[in-house]
């Protein structure tokens, strides 16, 4: 639950109004969509590494990709993701394929989670405002 004189607090002593969000992700069966809401739900109300997860409104609200435009965008770098480390690590490749979406892959690198070593930490692009 929000504390609207806590937010308020916070406001003042960053000088800036917080990040509030809604997650919305790609609905794959109701059983499977559940155990990923009580992940979620632990994520938000423990934090992660990285951050406190005080602004995120409500649960996880889970939508078919196919009408949602930025579920489409994700679904396009995730492609460009799977399909730059498939080619990577296959045996026989097309090297002009393989050299676009290498070039494609270099775009998104900056922004993929990354440990104090500078290595790829587990999974997904971290944008931070």
């Amino acid at each position: 639950m929000l504390n609207t004189s806590e937010t308020e607090q916070e406001i003042d002593q960053r000088g800036a109004d917080p990040q509030f969000g809604i997650l919305f992700m790609d609905s794959i069966q109701p059983k499977f969509d559940e155990k990923i809401k009580t992940r979620v739900r632990n994520m938000i109300s423990e934090g992660t590494e990285h951050i406190v997860n005080d602004y995120i409104i409500e649960d996880v609200v889970f939508v078919d990709s196919r009408y949602r435009a930025m579920s489409q965008i994700v679904d396009c770098i995730a492609y460009i993701i799977r399909r730059y480390h498939r080619l990577s690590f296959s045996g026989s490749v097309n090297e002009s394929e393989l050299s676009f979406y290498k070039e494609c892959f270099d775009i998104i690198r900056p922004r993929i989670r990354k440990g104090p070593n500078g290595r790829m930490k587990g999974a997904g692009l971290k944008i931070y405002p």
